[in-house]
């Protein structure tokens, strides 16, 4: 204190002009200290220009359609962009076969031959498709023939053939077992775009049923993706396919173990 008493008094002393320069070095030294601290001063920097308005996108249009602003693409790490997720191909709904679809006896040498069934058709479609889960009816062993996927084509113009009232007869459909043909159970999990079926093929795997062609393929996203644009990948190994008539009362062809994984 005594020190800031004596130092004011000498400055007093000075001439006005000296006491002006020593006055000017003193506060630039002092502003040097304070940016050299950290010191920031408000409103000296840091100013964010404001936002500008957001625009109307329309009626029923999510904002960030029309302002960037809201919506930056995300990214992860070095990649340019998060890549979209496989695309969703939704299935029309489905038409279940009626009690008189098959004939009692068919009915139950289908049952005896490839376990429970499902029977089914997707609106607008005209594939009729059969789904035997490859369980024999004591529920602890496989039925003889094993899983499969047996699909019959109608004519458009044939609405007897698309009635799922009418008698339909199991010669006019085309019989596929997936790779593990004696494996059990089958499993429909999931359909796309009214003809591809998502099938467990118990431990041999997921597999994609074509039911335009009746071949099987690989369960990866890309597969699906592909065969729904026409451009599919390469079909797994399986057994070949066999006309209705034939395959009623036989046993499950030999399995292709080299296609589960």
């Amino acid at each position: 204190m005594y020190f800031a008493v004596a130092l004011m008094k000498r400055l007093w002393a000075l001439s006005t002009s000296r006491r002006v320069r020593i006055g000017l070095v003193l506060t630039a030294l002092a502003l040097g200290g304070l940016v050299a601290g950290g010191v920031q001063i408000v409103g000296a920097g840091n100013v964010k220009a404001a936002s500008p308005p957001l625009k109307d996108c329309g009626r029923g249009v999510p904002p960030e359609k029309c302002n960037p602003s809201l919506g930056p693409p995300l990214t992860t790490g070095t990649n340019p962009a998060i890549p979209p997720p496989p695309a969703f191909w939704p299935s029309p709904d489905q038409i279940q076969c009626g009690p008189a679809f098959f004939s009692p006896a068919t009915q139950q040498q289908l049952t005896d031959s490839f376990g429970n069934l499902s029977c089914l058709r997707f609106n607008g479609r005209n594939e009729w498709i059969v789904i035997g889960d490859g369980l024999a009816a004591s529920g602890d062993v496989g039925a003889p023939g094993g899983g499969i996927v047996a699909v019959a084509r109608c004519n458009a113009a044939d609405s007897a053939c698309l009635d799922p009232n009418a008698k339909h007869d199991f010669a006019s459909f085309t019989v596929s077992h997936p790779p593990l043909s004696a494996s059990w159970p089958l499993r429909l999990q999931a359909t796309f775009g009214g003809r591809l079926l998502y099938v467990s093929n118990a431990n041999c795997g997921l597999f994609t049923f074509n039911v335009v062609n009746g071949r099987w393929y690989g369960h990866a996203p890309a597969n699906v993706d592909g065969l729904m644009h026409g451009a599919a990948r390469a079909a797994v190994a399986a057994p070949a396919n066999t006309p209705g008539r034939e395959a009623i009362g036989k046993p499950a062809p030999a399995t292709v173990a080299a296609s589960c994984g």
